[in-house]
This record gives C-alpha cells, sequence and structure tokens, in this order.
C-alpha cells in the first residue's frame, strides 16, 4: 500500500510541468529538441524487468548518443544567452517492473546522469569569462526518477524531485549550485512511437522512443565568481560612469590650465 501511495504521489508530480517540490524551488533552465522524430529511447531489458533510457543522436539509432538540443538559462544575465546550441547526453537505468497505479504505469526508480553541453562553434562571453565549445552548460546525476504515462498514450513524463525522494546532484561551468538544497527536473516525452504499456504483470515498460523538452529547478543557484550578479552589473556600471566623469573633469582641468 505504501509504494502505491510513493508512485501516486510521483505522478502528481510528472504530470504537472516541473511543479516545484517546494515553494522556493524555481526553474532555472530548459531545452527544447531542434531535429524532427526522437531524441530518446527506451529499452525494456532482454529479462523483460528493467531497462535502459537514453538519448539518441537521430531518430532511427538504436544506441546512446548525443542529442541536438537548444539550451536555455533562465538566471538573469546568463538568460541573455538565449537559446544555445548543445548536445544532452542521457543514460538511465531501472532494474524493477512496472507499476500500474489506476489508469497509469510508472517505471521506477530510474538512476542516472546527464549532460549539457555547449556545441557552438563561436565562444559565449558572460562577464570577464569566455566559454569555448565543449563548456558544461548543466550536467548532474539522479535516483529515483519516474517514468510515467497513461496507459495505451503516446505521451508522458520523466522527472524526479528531491521532495519526493530522489537525489539528484548539478555542476555547471556557469551556475555554482553549493548553497542549494533541493532540486527537480521534468522532462516531457511527445509523440512516442509506442504507446504506454508492458507485455504482463511483471514485466517493465515496453520499447519506445520519443520526442522530448524539459526544465531543471532548484532552490539557490548563484552565478560563478567570473559572472557578476545583476546587482554587481549596476554597481560596476555606476562605478564606470562615475570613473568616465571624474576623467572628462581631469581632461577640462588640463586644457584650461
Amino acid at each position: 500500500m505504501r509504494k502505491r501511495i510513493l508512485i501516486a504521489s510521483a505522478m502528481v508530480f510528472a504530470t504537472t510541468a516541473i511543479t516545484p517540490a517546494a515553494a522556493v524551488v524555481a526553474p532555472i533552465a530548459v531545452y527544447n529538441q531542434v531535429v524532427t522524430g526522437s531524441t530518446m529511447r527506451w529499452v525494456r531489458a532482454p529479462s523483460g524487468v528493467g531497462g535502459q533510457l537514453f538519448t539518441i543522436a537521430s531518430s532511427g539509432s538504436n544506441t546512446p548518443g548525443a542529442a541536438s538540443v537548444d539550451f536555455s538559462f533562465l538566471k538573469p544575465v546568463l538568460s541573455a544567452l538565449g537559446p544555445v546550441a548543445s548536445k544532452l547526453t542521457l543514460t538511465a537505468t531501472s532494474a524493477v517492473a512496472a507499476t500500474p497505479v489506476v489508469s497509469y504505469l510508472a517505471q521506477t526508480p530510474v538512476n542516472g546522469s546527464f549532460a549539457f553541453t555547449y556545441a557552438g562553434a563561436a565562444p559565449l562571453t558572460v562577464g570577464f569569462t569566455t566559454y569555448n565549445t565543449g563548456a558544461n552548460l548543466l550536467s548532474g546525476t539522479f535516483t529515483n526518477a519516474t517514468i510515467v504515462g497513461i496507459t495505451g498514450g503516446t505521451s508522458g513524463n520523466f522527472s524526479a524531485s528531491t521532495g519526493a525522494g530522489s537525489i539528484i546532484s548539478l555542476a555547471s561551468d556557469f551556475l555554482d549550485f553549493s548553497g542549494a538544497n533541493s532540486f527537480d527536473f521534468s522532462i516531457g516525452f511527445n509523440a512516442m512511437t509506442s504507446p504506454f504499456g508492458v507485455s504482463n504483470a511483471q514485466s517493465a515498460l515496453n520499447t519506445f522512443r520519443a520526442a522530448t523538452g524539459g526544465s531543471f529547478g532548484t532552490d539557490s543557484a548563484a552565478l560563478t565568481a567570473t559572472i557578476p550578479e545583476p546587482a554587481s552589473w549596476a554597481l560596476m556600471v555606476t562605478g564606470f560612469g562615475g570613473l568616465g566623469l571624474a576623467l572628462r573633469r581631469r581632461r577640462k582641468q588640463v586644457v584650461t590650465a
């Protein structure tokens, strides 16, 4: 009974668009695929119990690869970069059977990792730092994530939240998460090539491919030391303005002396 309650709670989280685990958690980044077709694949294990979830480089690929996506920071200053060309790699596994709850199917727990890597040719300059191709936009590890969807449906969700018992850690060349305690993410599955289903009551989810897009959140994400916060930018602008005024006055005194 307790397991059913936990899974039902996970589905309530999963069926909302990145519903924060707590009021203080807020989205910090989002992504959308830029290719047509599927960017992620779930493969049921040959034994029928458990399986693997991974990104694919092309819609028809059968092996793990990097998917082309647009990544966007939502943090002020960084949001000015706009959608950034990146490669998403995600790999995760589950070693259990899917669990039916009312009209839903839930594959949980799912454990793994992901990484968004900058794939643009031109360097990204933010503050006093230049980031080149290959920079870590956002990466992380997670446990106790859930794949969930309506039985027979062709859309679903892959999500995790520290508020629901997941362990999530994030890293980035652009953001500092040392002061964060709560994290969550939600990745939507759309246009699935096979509907949510199982072959029998003791089986994991059937194999499928899907188009994806998602959001990541935390209760605290400070800009790195090399990227001034908005308040620091304001102080710097004021300081530069004052310096310019002082220089102009000095030139005027020299000319009229």
